[in-house]
């Protein structure tokens, strides 16, 4: 007998639900192109290798996978940014730069499911590359907080908890921890509001890390604003573009929508400069954007 629910872990939508989607993404892409953004598309079917190489082992460990009759390691996307890195490569001798493209893509995870979290899911992505400054910064998170006001949320709906890739780096150099580790060391501290201090110390140990090490580094993410993490670290000049960014925004009149947050990591592996999440002002559901 054929079962007639979807696959476990995605989706049908009705033509009422569809109606919904279509003006959720409608509002992205009007965001999007007033800000000169251009949208683009890639298959959701790409070589299995380009994930493995980009997207790092969390990622790798939840493709929906397969050979073809070729003998050929296919996958669905499980995000888009790859995709984004190869069609650049591709062109990139014929591309004008800054290059301010976005896309809405369906994306595939066999990851464990939860409220609010199944196996496929879209997202809205913006990307600028060839800006070298933090002007691109700027412009992706003024376009989102944009988009969520025109949704009709304002800063007593969301925060958006902003980070730098690098300070963290800066903490765990100062910690000595050796630079091939530190990878491995950033994806278990993006899982530290999902674990137990006992398990998160756990976790850090597996990966090398000693007693002192994990303590001070706990410790670390657990300081309360800007201030107290400059005072602790000694490299103070990873902390130079990410306060241009806060005080860009608060000249801006954005200041409100934004909060520093020492903890907020994201465990993709070619994250490396500034990273930031959308959540209620206190945190009390899971993120929406990152």
């Amino acid at each position: 007998m054929i079962d007639l629910q979807p696959v476990k872990g995605t989706r049908d939508f009705y033509p009422t639900q569809l109606r919904i989607r279509h003006w959720l993404f409608n509002t992205w892409r009007k965001s999007a192109q007033q800000a000169g953004f251009e949208e683009y598309d890639a298959c959701v079917l790409e070589h299995e290798a380009l994930y493995i190489r980009k997207a790092g082992d969390e990622i790798s460990q939840q493709l929906y996978n397969f050979v073809d009759n070729s003998a050929r390691r296919l996958s669905l996307r499980p995000e888009m940014t790859p995709s984004l890195a190869r069609m650049i490569l591709q062109k990139q001798k014929s591309l004008s730069y800054p290059v301010r493209w976005f896309s809405i893509p369906q994306c595939f995870r066999y990851e464990r499911m939860t409220r609010g979290r199944k196996r496929e899911h879209y997202q809205w992505n913006l990307d600028i590359i060839g800006e070298p400054t933090v002007l691109a910064e700027l412009e992706i998170i003024s376009t989102l907080i944009r988009s969520l006001k025109e949704l009709g949320l304002d800063s007593q709906d969301f925060r958006i908890f902003i980070n730098d890739r690098r300070i963290l780096n800066a903490m765990l150099e100062q910690l000595k921890v050796p630079q091939d580790l530190q990878n491995s060391v950033l994806v278990v501290l993006d899982k530290r509001d999902k674990l137990p201090v006992d398990a998160l110390r756990s976790e850090l140990s597996i990966q090398g890390l000693n007693d002192n090490q994990a303590s001070q580094l706990i410790h670390f993410l657990e300081l309360p604003d800007f201030e107290a993490v400059a005072e602790r670290l000694d490299d103070k000049d990873v902390l130079n573009e990410l306060k241009n960014i806060l005080d860009q925004f608060q000249k801006m009149g954005l200041g409100t929508y934004l909060q520093f947050d020492i903890s907020i990591v994201r465990g993709l592996s070619y994250y490396t400069g500034t990273v930031f999440e959308v959540n209620t002002p206190t945190k009390s559901s899971r993120a929406i954007s990152g």
